[in-house]
């Protein structure tokens, strides 16, 4: 669908140029199927493999590095017309406010990979991640919120992000009523849900809720659980737990690799188990 802004002069076009950033000239190129719809800059983008803000002492700064973004950090240099773009976003001690700063008019993000480590995830926070990213990611990994107390609302993370296959979350609370949350989207399309939190974070759930859970998914679903430092007050529960899906499930044991049917995987301090749907 051609853009209108064609259809401008090229003056006007060109005073507009001097308006935007490079990511909403980039967009208007794309929209308009047309480079030379913003002179005299033509928008180009570099690629990186995978991306890392931080934020120190209230300053971003991004980083490129390998797939993993964990090793071979590189700071990006920033000038007036950088545009860099990457399939793979981590956002590391970043706070809403943060999201508001037009630094962020120098990056393309339609990624499907986002990380979120010790970020100040407040209400309003996905909301304006969503948009930056135009919803768009299908992997979401979210591991030690600064909030304390914090726990993860599974509701606003799929409205913020309702193409996710794969949520994983590692020592935050998730609440009490965290699996009806996600079955109320009914066009989801979770595939697998991975949470790790510590023994004092962990809310239980009975057998009931969890064969519920499991099969209102499509075969092929994934949970897995794993409790960290589980003391003595929740050994009986698990114990009782395991009991239960030995019943109702098929037990697997410890395998390797995961089967691909749906099934419940639970690793309890050192304890690992798995079962199949049947």
């Amino acid at each position: 669908m051609s853009y209108p802004l064609a259809n401008l002069s090229t003056t006007l076009r060109s005073h507009l140029n001097d308006l935007v950033t490079p990511v909403e000239r980039y967009n208007l190129q794309v929209a308009a199927n047309d480079v030379s719809i913003s002179p005299p800059n033509i928008q180009t983008v570099q690629k990186v493999e995978h991306l890392t803000f931080k934020c120190k002492q209230g300053r971003i700064e991004a980083f490129s590095s390998d797939r993993t973004g964990i090793f071979s950090f590189s700071k990006l240099l920033i000038g007036p017309n950088s545009l860099y773009s990457s399939t793979r976003f981590k956002f590391d001690h970043v706070s809403v406010n943060h999201l508001k700063n037009d630094f962020f008019g120098h990056f393309y993000m339609r990624p499907n990979d986002i990380s979120l480590v010790n970020c100040k995830i407040t209400p309003n926070f996905l909301t304006p991640l969503s948009r930056l990213t135009y919803g768009s990611p299908e992997n979401l990994f979210i591991a030690d919120s600064e909030r304390k107390n914090y726990f993860l609302d599974v509701t606003e993370v799929l409205t913020a992000f309702p193409t996710l296959t794969f949520l994983k979350s590692m020592n935050l609370r998730l609440s009490k009523t965290w699996m009806t949350d996600i079955l109320q989207f009914e066009s989801r399309q979770l595939r697998r849900v991975q949470v790790t939190m510590q023994g004092h974070q962990f809310e239980s759930f009975t057998c009931d809720e969890l064969l519920a859970f499991l099969r209102a998914h499509e075969n092929g679903f994934s949970l897995i659980v794993r409790v960290f430092t589980a003391d003595e007050t929740l050994m009986p529960y698990f114990v009782d737990l395991k009991q239960q899906l030995n019943q109702q499930m098929t037990y697997l044991g410890n395998p390797q690799l995961l089967p691909e049917f749906t099934h419940f995987r639970l690793l309890a301090n050192d304890d690992h188990n798995t079962w199949g749907l049947p």
